[in-house]
């Protein structure tokens, strides 16, 4: 098991206990951040503080935090792929469940990129209600 799987596994722990200050220390302070689509949190962050910002934006629209249900992690060193589904509700009380491939970088112990699929129609949804 190389040292990026034990980091990734390790926030995507930290991710569903909620533990959110823990999974924080796992980021690099410069992180890049991509999440696909043209919905209005798309695009690029360059450092940890825009890509907590945009998390924060998110939440805005979510009665509480999406919880993940792991279905797979693949080790490829210092890149690790995640495929996981997210559930969560809406803050107008609407089921949010979206399926997530999450592409990780790690170097030095942290997290260093972040790229993130979803099914950007369900997130479009959530974000103009």
């Amino acid at each position: 098991m190389s040292k990026g799987i034990e980091i990734v596994n390790q926030a995507l722990e930290m991710l569903k206990k909620g533990d959110f200050e823990t999974y924080e220390t796992l980021l690099d302070d410069n992180m890049h951040f991509k999440m696909m689509g043209q919905t209005i949190l798309s695009g690029e962050t360059h450092n940890k503080k825009e890509f907590l910002s945009t998390v924060g934006k998110l939440m805005d629209y979510l009665e509480a935090p999406i919880q993940l249900q792991i279905r797979e992690v693949i080790d490829a060193g210092d890149t690790v792929v995640s495929i996981a589904q997210g559930k969560s509700i809406s803050k107008k009380g609407e089921a949010y469940n979206n399926e997530y491939c999450h592409v990780w970088k790690v170097k030095n112990n942290k997290i260093v990129e972040l790229t993130e699929y979803l099914d950007t129609e369900m997130l479009a949804q959530l974000l103009c209600k």
